[in-house]
């Protein structure tokens, strides 16, 4: 990332702090992919347990980044999965869209070569964010549905600038 990008990314709000750990937030790996060149984010369902509460997501990652000089098509493929232990009480009704937003975190963390977790796949009941200077509301997970899910990253970062709880406060 780039020092303009982490500067972007601290001005709004788009990290964690929770003790001496620092955590991007799911907003600010979508605003990276849209700077880097992702050009899609496809999700499936790998696997639906839904007596059990136990679901599984495989994110692809599509963009173009230049290599050697050369733009070139890439693809980063990870898996995420949630169940009633590892997410916190407060998005137990969610458990389903958490392990999709934990595999797209996960697979544009390769794709933009952020080391550090992402928030969103934390299990949450132990972890307390410390409240920062510009205190935002977290953005919730993208809705689910079944089979695969095409998310237009674009489209999806310009909802949530325009959202009113993600807007920045004057």
């Amino acid at each position: 990332m780039t020092p303009e990008q982490k500067k972007h990314l601290e001005e709004n709000d788009m990290f964690a702090q929770i003790g001496d750990n620092t955590f991007i937030k799911y907003a600010g790996l979508l605003y990276l992919g849209e700077q880097m060149g992702v050009t899609s984010i496809i999700t499936r369902s790998t696997f639906e347990d839904l007596d059990k509460q136990i679901f599984h997501f495989k994110a692809v990652v599509k963009g173009l980044k230049i290599i050697h000089g050369e733009p070139r098509e890439v693809i980063y493929s990870f898996h995420g999965d949630a169940n009633a232990d590892n997410v916190s009480r407060m998005v137990r009704d969610s458990i389903r869209r958490v392990a999709e937003t934990r595999a797209v975190a996960r697979a544009l963390r390769a794709y933009c070569s952020v080391a550090m977790c992402s928030l969103e796949e934390l299990k949450g009941e132990k972890v307390t964010e410390r409240p920062s200077r510009n205190r935002s509301n977290k953005i919730s997970p993208s809705s689910a549905r079944a089979g695969f899910t095409d998310i237009n990253v674009g489209e999806l970062l310009h909802d949530l600038r325009e959202s009113p709880r993600t807007r920045k406060r004057k």
